[in-house]
């Protein structure tokens, strides 16, 4: 498990890379949240599947901007994830 932060859309956002083999698998969280959440899960699927977890705009250790919480803006947040 690695702390990890990366720039999408002008914003710093924060994520946990559980590492992992196979396919990766992207974790998000739920409504007033954060990437933690999926701190007892996260470690079984990193059998099957390279698992990150992402605090989404808002949330946990990710910018927090005045703007941007609707769900078009949150969606191309994790299209623009790499």
């Amino acid at each position: 498990m690695t702390d990890a932060y990366i720039g999408i859309n002008g914003l710093l956002f924060h994520g946990i890379d559980w590492g992992g083999i196979g396919r990766p698998m992207l974790l998000l969280h739920g409504l007033a949240s954060n990437a933690r959440f999926w701190d007892l899960a996260a470690p079984y699927l990193t059998h099957h599947f390279y698992t990150l977890a992402l605090d989404q705009r808002g949330h946990g250790a990710s910018a927090k901007p005045d703007q941007g919480y609707d769900f078009p803006s949150i969606a191309e947040d994790v299209r623009r994830l790499r």
